[in-house]
């Protein structure tokens, strides 16, 4: 049904790519509030719509004469990419770019019942009215005119691709990095916790002496047993070395904290899974 040269099947990749990107920017932002632009790359594409267009476009080429089974197959089909991609991304890079988790019937926060229903009905849109006029444009195209923009894109989509994922593992081995310090900012901060805990209760001791006593010397006695538990200088010691451990992960790795606000600001659902606190705070940050 669909007749094409190589060529042209990468011009409709990046055609709806382009397009998925529009679609993504003006939705998005009007759910913002405010122009977000989206994507895991620099550029205005997002892949999965092109990677997705063509999918629906094979899968639906059976049953194209019927508009439910256009609707369920390319339903079925782009929700197996979709999930598919999603996983991927968040086990290669650490970061889940898109998150349903808030969604009833959602699986593993990859894919979900509401974006299932919209690639269904995108699906039936897409063959009914979208790729016909996008079929229309690729035959205008004349020539080696497809051979020439296919190359020049292409180029153009591995460099941005290469930088894209250059950036997304900076980012994956600072969000391990900051996994460890949260991993050891917590063992520190339950052993401040526990030191303040016997410092009140060695304050407390004190306090029972010196109203049991009422003498000098023996409140002298208890000031020394307290400092001999050595806890207050401890607990100074400990507090000043998370302070440290806090400025050291503030002014690490400047390009990936900086690559990761712009994934956040981009991707306003995107999360990683095991330090989800650290990632608000730089999402908070991003917005500020």
């Amino acid at each position: 049904m669909y007749i094409y040269s190589p060529d042209q099947w990468i011009l409709l990749f990046f055609a709806y790519a382009f397009a998925g990107y529009v679609w993504e920017v003006l939705y998005v932002s009007a759910c913002q509030h405010k122009i977000v632009n989206r994507g895991f790359l620099f550029g205005p594409i997002l892949p999965i719509y092109g990677f997705g267009a063509i999918v629906i476009l094979h899968a639906t080429i059976p049953v194209a004469k019927s508009m439910p089974l256009v609707f369920i197959c390319g339903m079925v089909s782009a929700t197996a990419l979709e999930y598919a991609t999603g996983a991927a991304m968040e086990r290669i890079f650490g970061v889940r770019y898109w998150d349903y988790s808030g969604d009833k019937g959602n699986v593993n926060g990859y894919i979900c019942p509401r974006a299932s229903f919209a690639w269904g009905v995108g699906s039936v849109l897409l063959i009914r009215f979208v790729h016909p006029w996008f079929d229309g444009l690729i035959g205008l195209v004349p020539g080696l005119a497809p051979n020439l923009v296919t190359h020049i894109m292409a180029i153009i989509f591995a460099a941005d691709t290469a930088l894209s994922v250059r950036e997304a593992f900076d980012v994956k081995a600072m969000l391990r990095d900051l996994e460890e310090d949260s991993l050891v900012l917590q063992r520190a901060a339950e052993r401040a916790e526990m030191l303040r805990s016997l410092a009140d209760d060695a304050r407390e001791r004190m306090e029972e002496r010196r109203e049991a006593v009422r003498t000098s010397i023996d409140a002298h006695i208890a000031f020394h047993d307290l400092n001999q538990n050595g806890i207050p200088d401890e607990l100074e010691e400990l507090e000043a070395s998370i302070r440290e451990r806090l400025a050291a992960i503030n002014a690490k790795r400047p390009r990936p904290y900086k690559a990761m606000k712009r994934i956040l600001k981009n991707n306003p659902t995107a999360t990683a899974s095991k330090i989800k606190s650290a990632v608000e705070r730089i999402r908070q940050q991003s917005e500020d």
